[in-house]
């Protein structure tokens, strides 16, 4: 049976350049659920463009579901099927221009939270102080998000290196 490794030798194993990131299975545990969340969501556009099933709601006064409103709606949850395969796929073989894209996907995605957000409050009396809330939060989660993302570059640059220099 294998030791617990100590400070010693996780420092030693990241100058000889076998970590990929700053902890010892962390870096790849969450690229694991990273790709595992990709996939879910790949099956889930899939499932929409097949279905032509926008969204499903459960209330007190039933079942509702929500069919797309045309090609358009439908073409989209095929791109989005398309996109989130290429990530898995990225991801899985460790491609560099991936590291690159997620910074596209988190400002996208943060932008979209936070303008349809805002977007929405503001039509409630006093809704500059939920406006207030919206962005603060969203700055602050994309601020994390990003630090996290800033530090799985070495999960894709590290193999890239030495992939070059072999």
């Amino acid at each position: 049976m294998g030791q617990i490794p100590n400070a010693q030798q996780f420092k030693r194993s990241a100058i000889e350049g076998n970590m990929h990131c700053c902890s010892y299975f962390w870096c790849e545990l969450t690229m694991r659920t990273l790709k595992i969340v990709c996939v879910f969501f790949c099956l889930l556009s899939l499932a929409s463009a097949l279905t032509g099933t926008r969204a499903i709601d459960w209330s007190s006064g039933g079942l509702h579901i929500t069919k797309h409103a045309g090609i358009g709606v439908m073409l989209w949850s095929v791109f989005n099927a398309l996109l989130y395969a290429t990530a898995v796929y990225g991801i899985h073989r460790r491609v560099p221009m991936v590291w690159k894209l997620g910074w596209v996907v988190l400002i996208i995605s943060s932008l979209h939270f936070m303008i349809g957000g805002v977007s929405s409050v503001l039509r409630q009396p006093g809704g500059w102080v939920g406006a207030a809330g919206i962005l603060i939060a969203g700055v602050l989660v994309t601020v994390y998000w990003g630090r996290w993302w800033n530090r799985q570059r070495d999960y894709f640059y590290r193999v890239a290196l030495r992939e070059q220099t072999q």
